[in-house]
């Protein structure tokens, strides 16, 4: 007796989908975040925008990579929200 393999349903399919561009975009976002974490705004929401994107590309093929970048955006995030405390307390 034979048995046909089953085909996965078109919905399926979609949420089967690599994220692993999502892990890059991270570690790219996380480096950028480290280099202008000193423009408050700016830094902050380029860190919280790519640890959104090492979240999502987390369980990837390139989870490693996604790590990264979740630790590269959470030093950015760190100090720019450190220098925002710091600017606030002293006045710059």
């Amino acid at each position: 007796m034979m048995y046909s393999k089953r085909r996965p349903s078109p919905r399926r399919r979609k949420r089967d989908v690599d994220r692993a561009e999502f892990a890059i975009v991270s570690v790219a976002l996380g480096v950028i975040a480290i280099i202008v974490w000193f423009i408050p705004v700016v830094g902050v929401f380029i860190a919280l925008t790519g640890l959104g994107f090492g979240l999502a590309g987390r369980y990837s093929s390139k989870g490693t990579w996604a790590k990264a970048g979740l630790i590269l955006n959470f030093l950015g995030l760190l100090a720019a929200l450190i220098y925002i405390g710091l600017s606030s307390y002293w006045g710059w």
